[in-house]
């Protein structure tokens, strides 16, 4: 994952443990991101009840992937229409469609009825998703 990837309040998980300031960060913990530099985050993550903030070199962090699930609990909803394949799904905000193929777990924006960006991670939807919408997608992870 590179620094040009990512935008503040871009959410990533730690690929590997980190310490910082006394403060053990399991890997998989998802964090945000509230500061980029170069090399490094600073990030925002959730550790045993409390809110920890510090820095972390970016070659920890690696992007979640995006499931079904995932866009549901950020506010999609699936839409259903009789000229739809089986195995593809329509997930929607309003006038933003994502496209989802469960049979190659395939994920694309949808633009003019035509799929016009693949996107694996929920980095990826953040940012297009501001792009596009102009505000900042709502996560509940």
């Amino acid at each position: 994952m590179e620094a040009k990837e990512l935008r503040l309040g871009n959410y990533v998980k730690l690929s590997k443990d980190h310490q910082y300031v006394g403060v053990e960060i399991p890997t998989g913990t998802v964090c945000k991101v509230h500061a980029i530099s170069l090399n490094s985050l600073y990030l925002e993550c959730h550790v045993n009840g409390g809110t920890f903030y510090g820095e972390v070199p970016i070659s920890m962090v690696e992007p979640i992937s995006l499931t079904e699930g995932l866009l549901l609990k950020c506010g999609f909803n699936i839409e259903y229409y009789e000229f739809q394949i089986k195995e593809q799904r329509l997930l929607t905000i309003e006038d933003f469609w994502i496209l989802y193929n469960t049979r190659t777990n395939f994920y694309g924006v949808m633009l003019s009825n035509r799929v016009f960006k693949q996107i694996e991670y929920l980095n990826q939807l953040q940012n297009i998703y501001f792009d596009l919408a102009g505000i900042e997608l709502k996560v509940n992870l």
